[in-house]
């Protein structure tokens, strides 16, 4: 009966040992992407009009402004993406 309970116990074990899956192996390797730049054409900035007063020509002033900055935003954000350089 002991010897029976260490064979079946040794017999587990050696089961188990053999089952044990195998993790799957990750290996990272750089792929080179194609790189497509849309072209962005330049924003139309609104005019003033000479029929304007003075506080209608500072609303249009500022939205070019602000159309502006926007714009140079963009361009910048254009200038570090990775794109275009070579390793």
């Amino acid at each position: 009966m002991k010897r029976e309970i260490i064979t079946a116990i040794t017999a587990m074990a050696l089961v188990s040992c053999t089952t044990t899956p195998e993790l799957p192996k990750v290996v990272k390797v750089p792929v080179p992407v194609p790189c497509e730049i849309e072209k962005v054409e330049p924003t139309e900035l609104p005019k003033v009009r000479d029929d304007m007063n003075v506080f209608e020509a500072a609303q249009v002033r500022m939205a070019q402004l602000q159309l502006i900055i926007a714009e140079n935003i963009r361009l910048r954000a254009a200038n570090d993406s990775p794109c275009g350089e070579t390793p």
